[in-house]
């Protein structure tokens, strides 16, 4: 996490289920295409070599549409998981690491202050008032600085919450190069329709 650090999983979670819909709805239209597909390659009514080539050529679109189906199975589970991992809880590292690091040094100031009035009360030239007056406030200042370092460990705790989340997410989504290379089939195979031959 760095101070540029910000995650709002309930913003986080809406893309996603934008992102599972519209990959879902894209794998029902390829399910029409491709069942449209394997009507038209059923089809025997015709019959020639250029109608055989035809339908070889569908089948190779059939083998992209079901390299889509596979990347976008992928990815639907790849946005579910993220979807989980992200929690419920806003996480802005510049809020974090700024609150993380005055608790510290808070803590530490009061850690000192109570030292010092734990040093302070030992003189045995001191009157017995003063002797209790000084133990009460190093008291204090013990238990101000406990309960900073019990809120300087909860900012911790959320600095490692975003830190383990982005571990866990930061190897999803590996298909952008796959999607890439379907994309370079289907455009190869727009072409190659040439002079009525495929």
């Amino acid at each position: 996490m760095d101070r540029l650090s910000y995650l709002n999983p309930h913003t986080m979670k809406a893309q996603c289920d934008s992102a599972i819909e519209i990959l879902e709805e894209q794998v029902e239209q390829l399910r029409k295409v491709e069942a449209a597909i394997d009507e038209f390659v059923a089809a025997d009514e015709i019959k020639s070599s250029k109608f055989d080539a035809l339908k070889q050529h569908m089948a190779d679109y059939k083998t992209l549409i079901q390299a889509i189906y596979s990347v976008n199975e992928e990815d639907i589970m790849d946005w579910k998981t993220l979807k989980e991992a992200v929690g419920d809880e806003i996480l802005d590292g510049a809020v974090i690491l700024e609150q993380k690091e005055r608790a510290a040094y808070m803590e530490e100031t009061n850690r000192s202050l109570g030292e010092y009035y734990d040093e302070l009360r030992r003189d045995p030239n001191l009157f017995p008032e003063e002797v209790i007056e000084y133990e009460i406030r190093a008291t204090e200042y013990y238990k101000l600085a406990e309960s900073l370092r019990v809120i300087k460990e909860e900012w911790e705790r959320k600095e490692e919450s975003y830190d383990h989340i982005q571990e866990n997410t930061g190897r999803l989504f590996p298909n952008a190069g796959l999607r890439r290379t379907i994309q370079s089939g289907i455009e190869d195979l727009k072409g190659a329709f040439r002079n009525g031959q495929y």
